[in-house]
């Protein structure tokens, strides 16, 4: 048990604390030992490093007056300094030649110079520090301090270091929960965890999410998440068919040549990592320097391609006015064209329409456009494509039209109101909803899960709200495929209730 601290012992502290070094000295001059003080509070040394009183500081280093336990490190009093700077730590470094000390509660300096925010020290102590993923009692560590103290400066030099941003603490919170916890997260941060993979539906062991707490109290983080959510379904869109595509040849439009330039090339890392922020004053530095406006990565994409995924219209039309080619074509099919539509950009869409790219090609996996648009139920992205030559009657290499791709979409996104717009825009350039694919579905019986023997994921109630939709615009609810089922069949199998009584009703009106 600790003794009560004396009233020498309390002036000590005092003048540590105040940086008077002269009465110090006196009263230490008097016969007072520090070494024999032992208590947690009275530690003169971590006192006048916390106050950012180096003087003292130095003259208590020098007088070899360390604290003897390591309960309380003196680097992580002196980085408790409320400064971003590290006077104090360089002194306790100078005597110890130590950075990867740990108190009693498992933190680091790295962790409370995180937690503050303090880039400086940051950067100083990892010139030699080797806990980067010591985690605290809590399990926090250095990466989740940074994520409260919402620094993307020091986030970014973490980033860099390898960390694993996909740690949890003991509580099983994540870094975007973390973030979300905050009364006005930073937004910035918030985008660079998302980039990273942070997983914004992960749940803690309270069943939260920081999906669920931005739902309630943070809207732009909210769309921020509903974004990245939204971006991860559309790269899935080739999967909504099992059976593998046939590997195509696809013809590249060599108007204008394309530069090879490998990954590890500084000057085009420069290039993409300037289209990725959005930089047009720094591309246009780097283009005066010399740099391919067509250049491709490692991935065969060129600027035009990234800035058309990341829905960037300002990008995009420096690129185009300066010569970039409109359709060339990724080693995975992408092209600019097919990059905005799965960006649900509409802007870039037209834009690239706009400049002469065509309608009717194709993007990854061989899909065509106009099937690409209908899949994500983009109305505006399919009305410009069909307005600009693409072919209502347009089918995939399975058959597939337009009302086939909005229906399997149904399992991977949850505004019907986009879908119901997307089928009466089709349904205005005049296809017949009742049109079959090669196994005699129409669109009604894949929304009721026709095409999968798997556990069907969508939402009953979503499901039954759509098949209304398509059951007014007149689908036939009795029409049989080629395994002898109608819709409703699949809609039991996969126990739909909901879905099953809407067709229901409509069967007797047939």
């Amino acid at each position: 048990m600790n003794q009560p601290l004396s009233d020498s012992a309390k002036k000590i502290l005092q003048y540590c604390r105040t940086g008077q070094l002269d009465q110090l000295q006196t009263l230490l001059d008097q016969g007072l030992a520090l070494e024999d003080v032992n208590h947690p509070d009275f530690l003169p040394l971590n006192t006048a490093l916390r106050n950012g009183r180096w003087k003292i500081a130095k003259f208590l280093l020098q007088n070899n007056t360390i604290p003897t336990k390591n309960e309380h490190p003196p680097l992580i009093a002196a980085t408790q300094y409320r400064k971003d700077i590290t006077a104090g730590m360089e002194l306790v470094f100078a005597h110890t030649g130590n950075l990867d000390v740990i108190n009693h509660k498992g933190r680091t300096a790295l962790m409370t110079a995180c937690l503050l925010g303090h880039e400086k020290k940051v950067r100083f102590l990892l010139n030699d520090c080797n806990v980067l993923a010591q985690e605290d009692n809590g399990g926090m560590t250095a990466y989740l301090d940074a994520v409260l103290s919402q620094s993307t400066g020091i986030l970014d030099i973490l980033i860099k270091q390898e960390i694993d941003v996909h740690h949890l603490n003991h509580h099983g919170d994540n870094a975007l929960l973390l973030a979300s916890l905050h009364k006005n997260p930073n937004i910035k941060l918030v985008k660079t965890l998302l980039e990273q993979g942070v997983d914004c539906c992960h749940k803690n062991k309270e069943g939260k999410s920081a999906f669920t707490i931005a739902e309630r109290k943070h809207p732009q983080v909210f769309k921020l998440f509903t974004a990245k959510i939204e971006a991860d379904k559309q790269m899935e869109l080739p999967l909504f068919v099992t059976e593998p595509l046939e590997e195509k040849t696809n013809k590249v439009d060599h108007q204008i040549k394309i530069k090879q330039v490998k990954p590890s090339n500084p000057e085009s890392e420069a290039w993409f990592q300037a289209v990725t922020e959005g930089n047009l004053g720094r591309l246009n530095k780097l283009r005066v320097l010399g740099n391919d406006i067509n250049q491709i990565d490692q991935k065969g994409c060129t600027a035009l391609i990234h800035a058309a995924g990341r829905g960037m219209r300002a990008v995009a039309s420096y690129l185009i006015q300066n010569g970039a080619a409109i359709e060339h074509r990724s080693e995975n099919g992408s092209t600019a064209m097919s990059s905005a539509i799965i960006s649900n950009s509409r802007s870039v869409v037209g834009l690239l329409l706009q400049h002469g790219a065509k309608a009717d090609k194709t993007g990854p996996g061989g899909y065509p456009y106009i099937s690409l648009a209908a899949s994500q139920w983009n109305e505006s992205c399919v009305t410009m494509l069909l307005e600009a030559g693409a072919s209502v009657d347009t089918l995939d290499a399975y058959g597939m039209n337009l009302f086939h791709h909005i229906a399997m979409a149904a399992e991977y996104y949850s505004n019907t109101a986009k879908a119901k717009n997307t089928m009466r825009t089709v349904i205005q350039f005049g296809l017949d909803i009742n049109r079959t694919n090669s196994q005699g579905n129409t669109c009604l019986h894949l929304l009721c899960g026709a095409s999968t023997t798997k556990n069907y994921k969508a939402d009953d109630v979503q499901l039954a709200n759509i098949a209304n939709e398509m059951l007014k615009s007149g689908v036939n609810p009795k029409i049989v495929n080629h395994d002898g089922f109608t819709a409703i069949q699949y809609a039991k199998k996969h126990g739909l209730q909901n879905t099953k009584g809407v067709i229901l009703s409509f069967l007797e009106t047939w």
